[in-house]
């Protein structure tokens, strides 16, 4: 994360118009985010909080969707929230934390 409480959102690409209405409309819905602004070619996010868990489930299914750099949101794993967060077998795993370890 470029600063607290910042995601980065950069050369999202967007497949018509109405997609990326929706993708600022998400952000705007989203309880966790205070705010955003275009930085070169990059989207800086604020967030008003440390994510909760659904907070931290909506962000993913977010950068899934518009496929935005998925390791950012690592520094938001928690004791509270590990157990689900970090278990290699959730599909946002490898995007998230890198490769499974043996």
């Amino acid at each position: 994360m470029a600063e607290p409480l910042t995601l980065i959102a950069n050369r999202v690409r967007y497949f018509h118009e109405s997609d990326e209405a929706l993708f600022f409309a998400w952000l705007d819905r989203m309880k966790v985010v205070s705010g955003y602004e275009g930085r070169g070619d990059g989207l800086h996010i604020r967030l008003a909080r440390h994510p909760n868990d659904d907070d931290l489930r909506e962000l993913i299914a977010f950068h899934q969707r518009y496929a935005i750099d998925m390791r950012q949101l690592a520094a938001f794993k928690a004791p509270g929230n590990a157990c689900w967060f970090a278990a290699p077998g959730m599909y946002w795993y490898q995007a998230v934390f890198g490769p499974v370890s043996a």
